[in-house]
């Protein structure tokens, strides 16, 4: 007992302090404590619902008012608050105070959304009484029940995540795709998650294991949270963390697991993998150069190999093109073994690159030396996307022809894999090689500065008497 007391009175001491202070001013808030008695009475007149009111073929009130509160309170207004509490730090400048202290951004970050999600926790804790008195009233599946629960603490926990990164981004453009994304992409993705835990779960009463299927899918959320908080981390880190080894190792981390450990075609697994790989290419080519020897000295003074490895994990865009032809490699390699016919896997080879390097050469072209990378990026990335939707209209009201499916190398993905014609196809694949090579070479031709300043970053991390 004693042993006991003594870990509680220090248990403040153990944990990080950005986990504590938002975890105390969030359950200090007014708006929670009122919010919580809400959700209480909110509780209450649901179970008398169920009792008093039958419900139809189509609706069920007292279901659609239990659901909907914890919907709305774990999945928009908390990770909400998160997204405000961040923002407002940034915007007043009171995040640099901290990381004056031994706090990196990866323990600010990890701080703030694991106050989200223990208060997430308590509210599901306190509305798990209800779920039983359902039960009891009738025409309810307990297990579904605790299923949907534990969905609601899954979404909310990447949902969480994906605010954060957001307010991090401090940009209108990214914070307008993470707008789009959280109202189109996360309900039909926590629909995906539910009935690949479900189904199983129906015909698997009983039995103490959980189903293959259910596990993959909660692996494959965590996998998704804490890339989205390492990319969060990484946008208000200082100069000195190197965030890059970090996102490309749990890039290529996930791909490995997705191809060997998963389930063989697992959707889940399989769509959290490839877009994993695919952001982080995307992210990797849009990171400046830095020649700090703090991020150099970790991998040089390791010799040779240590400093062949650092080229694919060195913060910048030219180690982010090495390891875009590494990551996309492994995830054809990974449709490949999915039952893939190979002139979609060569399809694949084409476009892939040619998605993630077209808006890269293009702002090196007309922008070589800006600082806001990902809003160029992005803007570009766009561009093709009005091509492809361009394209899709011209060949649907007009004759296809490979003049027109091969104009822009972003849409080579659909031109090579809608041309079933090998007559079409093949010149089609020959015109998106020669420009991704024409973009490969335009892309190494301006990276060789960069490259002198990394081998000589690296010379001096290497020094004995550096620093």
């Amino acid at each position: 007992m004693i042993a006991l007391g003594s870990l509680a009175a220090t248990a403040g001491d153990r944990m990080s302090p950005i986990l504590v202070k938002e975890l105390r001013q969030g359950l200090r808030a007014t708006t929670f404590t009122g919010a919580f008695v809400l959700i209480h009475l909110v509780m209450i007149a649901s179970v008398l619902l169920a009792v008093g009111v039958t419900p139809s073929r189509y609706w069920d009130p007292a279901a659609s008012l239990f659901w909907g509160t914890i919907w709305l309170w774990s999945v928009i207004i908390l990770p909400a608050r998160a997204y405000g509490e961040l923002r407002r730090e940034l915007r007043d400048r009171t995040l640099e105070l901290t990381f004056l202290t031994r706090l990196t951004a990866w323990r600010t970050i990890q701080g703030k959304w694991l106050s989200v999600f223990l208060q997430t926790v308590l509210v599901i804790s306190a509305v798990l009484p209800y779920a039983v008195l359902r039960y009891f009233v009738g025409r309810v599946d307990l297990v579904m029940d605790m299923t949907g629960l534990a969905l609601v603490l899954l979404t909310s926990g990447v949902a969480t995540a994906l605010m954060l990164l957001a307010a991090a981004c401090q940009s209108w453009m990214l914070n307008i795709a993470f707008a789009v994304g959280a109202v189109f992409l996360l309900p039909w993705g926590a629909w995906g998650l539910l009935m690949a835990m479900s189904t199983p779960l129906r015909s698997l009463v009983g039995r103490s294991a959980m189903p293959l299927n259910g596990v993959a899918a909660v692996l494959a959320a965590v996998m998704t949270t804490g890339f989205l908080l390492e990319l969060a981390a990484s946008r208000i880190a200082p100069a000195a963390e190197n965030h890059a080894l970090r996102k490309r190792a749990l890039a290529l981390g996930a791909l490995l697991f997705a191809a060997f450990v998963a389930p063989s075609g697992d959707p889940g697994w399989m769509g959290a993998a490839s877009a994993v790989v695919l952001f982080t290419c995307m992210d990797a080519v849009c990171e400046r150069p830095l020649t700090l020897r703090t991020l150099y000295l970790p991998f040089a003074r390791r010799g040779a190999p240590g400093r062949l490895l650092g080229r694919l994990f060195y913060p910048g865009w030219p180690s982010g093109m090495l390891f875009t032809a590494v990551a996309l490699a492994g995830l054809a390699l990974y449709w490949s073994r999915l039952g893939m016919t190979p002139r979609a896997v060569h399809a694949i080879a084409l476009a892939l690159p040619a998605f993630v390097l077209f808006p890269l050469a293009i702002t090196q072209l007309l922008a070589p030396r800006t600082q806001r990378r990902w809003t160029w990026y992005g803007a570009a990335q766009l561009g093709g996307g009005f091509a492809a939707i361009l394209w899709l209209i011209m060949a649907s009201v007009v004759s296809r022809s490979p003049d027109v499916e091969c104009v822009c190398p972003t849409i080579a993905l659909l031109a090579s894999m809608r041309s079933t014609s090998a007559a079409v196809a093949a010149p089609c694949r020959s015109a998106n090689a020669l420009a991704l090579l024409a973009m490969v070479g335009f892309l190494c031709l301006h990276q060789r500065a960069a490259w002198r300043e990394l081998s000589a970053a690296e010379r001096r991390a290497a020094a004995p008497d550096a620093g």
